[in-house]
């Protein structure tokens, strides 16, 4: 009991301000003077007092100061934290080991507290960590106002121009150009080539202009309709030229078929049967004539005859017969509705 009691008392230790006491058992020694008898005188006599020193060791409870664990300084006051007598990030060691962050660090040793991503920030718009604390910035478009924290959209519009005649829109952080009918692009810049964008674009060929295109018919016989696309056929006109085909074949046809009939007569005045021919008078042909002038209308057969049957015409007129004589202006004229001048040949 005894010795658990010493060994108590040598490891107690208090503190006081950063520093320790530590108690243990000290010793010293006193002196003191210590009176006795002796026999002295003659023959032992009498009793003679004497004094001697004595040496006596008394034990007591010692103390001794140090620094405690933690600190240290002459004193014993300033704390240690981690090896050092200072926090990281601007920290005080207020304690052993014990740091008293500033603001925007937290933890043991003072670490940074990132408040974007703790959401602890009042940035409007976009948060930036720093340390020991943050920024506010904004999305493009828009300016940071005064207090740091809040943004302003920007009208783009008022420094900007859309090409083509395209129209500027503002927009929350951007704008937009809206542009004229065919173009496209950020600014109205580029031009719309529809002749690419479908074959259906026109009937014929389709020609692409700046922000527009046009159609073209490339067909002689069709043309470009209202509508500005489609082709249409001139069906009047290939009438038109079918008809003229067919009159100018007909008529090539025609003088082919007067030519082999003059053929035909040439050889048939050549015949020994119509050698002989009764020439009719100059003013028979003269009567004919002007009366064809005045009448042109008049249907006029010729005949010519040979012993009584019909034969080849041996000469203009031989004998006239009129058929269908009207009166005009008390004269005997021929009638242009009826007349019939009959060349009658007679062979004798």
């Amino acid at each position: 009991m005894c010795l658990l009691r010493l060994l108590f008392i040598l490891h107690f230790s208090i503190v006081e301000a950063g520093i320790c006491y530590s108690s243990y058992v000290c010793s010293y020694k006193g002196y003191q003077s210590q009176s006795y008898k002796i026999r002295c005188g003659w023959f032992d006599s009498d009793r003679c007092t004497r004094y001697r020193s004595s040496v006596t060791t008394y034990y007591r409870k010692c103390y001794t100061s140090h620094c405690c664990s933690g600190y240290t300084g002459s004193s014993c006051s300033q704390a240690i934290c981690y090896g050092s007598t200072s926090c990281p990030n601007g920290g005080t060691c207020s304690l052993p080991d014990t740091c008293l962050c500033a603001s925007g660090f937290d933890g043991l040793q003072c670490s940074d507290i990132n408040e974007c991503e703790l959401g602890t920030h009042n940035c409007q718009q976009l948060c930036t960590n720093t340390n020991g604390s943050f920024t506010c910035s904004c999305r493009t478009g828009y300016t940071l106002n005064i207090d740091q924290t809040t943004c302003t959209d920007i009208n783009e519009c008022l420094g900007m121009t859309c090409l083509n005649n395209g129209s500027c829109v503002n927009v929350a952080g951007s704008y937009s150009c809206q542009c004229n009918q065919g173009f496209s692009g950020d600014v109205c810049q580029a031009d719309i080539n529809e002749c690419s964008l479908s074959n259906d674009t026109c009937d014929d060929e389709c020609i692409n202009t700046n922000g527009s295109f046009y159609c073209k018919c490339n067909s002689d016989s069709r043309s470009l309709s209202e509508d500005g696309v489609s082709c249409i056929s001139h069906v009047k006109d290939k009438s038109y030229k079918s008809i003229a085909i067919g009159l100018g074949t007909g008529i090539s046809l025609a003088f082919l078929v007067v030519a082999v009939l003059f053929v035909v007569v040439k050889t048939r005045r050549k015949k020994p049967s119509i050698q002989n021919e009764t020439k009719s008078t100059p003013d028979q042909s003269t009567q004919i004539e002007l009366s064809m002038n005045e009448y042109e209308s008049v249907v006029v057969k010729e005949v010519v005859k040979v012993d009584d049957k019909t034969g080849g015409q041996t000469s203009p007129y031989d004998t006239i017969q009129i058929n269908g004589i009207s009166e005009h202006n008390a004269q005997q004229r021929p009638d242009r509705e009826t007349a019939e001048y009959v060349n009658l040949a007679r062979r004798k």
